[in-house]
């Protein structure tokens, strides 16, 4: 007859099988997340190639003036 696998040795396999298919699943998700950026980097690219050089004049000078008020704020 066949021998059986003594109960914690089987619970011992399942707590890693289920620690390798955690590990997967978080590399996954990383992953997506990963992707999701890069394409949301990629698309704030492609806005700012859209931009006319005086809107893109207009856009720095904002970002300056908010920083000064930022600065003087302290």
């Amino acid at each position: 007859m066949g021998e059986s696998i003594p109960k914690d040795e089987e619970e011992r396999d399942e707590a890693e099988i289920q620690k390798f298919i955690d590990g997967l699943e978080q590399k996954e998700r990383e992953s997506e997340e990963q992707k999701y950026a890069e394409e949301l980097f990629k698309q704030q690219q492609q806005e700012a190639a859209k931009k006319t050089w005086h809107q893109r004049l207009s856009d720095s000078i904002q970002d300056q003036w908010w920083n000064f008020k930022d600065w003087w704020k302290g």
